[in-house]
């Protein structure tokens, strides 16, 4: 599925029910999904929704590498250390070889798919859950590839952006220039990324965001 097969689907789904969006909200890689479909509902409805973001992401090599090294960190329990290291390894090199988005996933997608079979069996564990594994992988890059295709910047641009501290996500891989420029309001959290959307701090932003 492309980016705007993704947008189109959520936003038919609300054009059936013929409802009214006042807020549309995005985490992470769903940060530029959620820009696409806030600048499709300005269309649908005449005026934009408020756009709220959570460490948004335009997902780029690096965010490929990042999940790749963790999904195959994560069959250590079955696979000798220094294939595991070796695979990350191999998977790093992939990402940084420039080769477009899609065809980087490709291969980080077949590298993994060879990998779990040996893991689970090693591991003993049934042979459809590697199935079930790889394809969930599969579909998550086809997620992230699909985010790559929106162009995000003008709605972007109008959102108020929730930012942890992980120095590696959201608009903390920029310049305070650049993020000044990329959004209408930042609010900075002392939380790490994995607990944006858990703690009651953030919950509390979002609640004053929303009213």
């Amino acid at each position: 599925m492309s980016g705007a097969d993704y947008v189109h689907r959520w936003v038919d789904s609300v054009r059936e029910a013929d409802w009214e969006v006042t807020s549309v909200l995005g985490f992470c890689a769903g940060g530029t999904f959620a820009a696409g479909i806030a600048d499709e509902l300005e269309r649908l409805q005449g005026a934009p929704p408020k756009l709220i973001l959570f460490d948004p992401e335009t997902p780029d090599a690096l965010t490929l590498y990042y999940h790749f090294h963790k999904v195959v960190g994560g069959l250590a329990a079955g696979l000798p250390e220094e294939r595991v290291a070796a695979a990350q390894e191999a998977g790093r090199l992939v990402t940084e070889s420039g080769m477009p988005l899609a065809d980087i996933a490709s291969e980080l997608t077949a590298a993994f798919q060879g990998l779990v079979p040996i893991a689970f069996e090693a591991a003993g564990l049934d042979e459809s859950f590697a199935d079930e594994l790889s394809l969930t992988y599969s579909s998550f890059l086809t997620y992230l590839i699909g985010a790559g295709d929106i162009d995000h910047r003008n709605a972007w641009r109008k959102s108020t952006v929730v930012s942890s501290r992980s120095p590696l996500s959201g608009l903390n891989r920029y310049t305070p220039e650049e993020r000044d420029a990329m959004v209408a309001e930042e609010i900075k959290c002392d939380l790490e990324h994995i607990d944006l959307l858990r703690d009651l701090e953030a919950a509390s932003i979002l609640r004053e965001l929303l009213k």
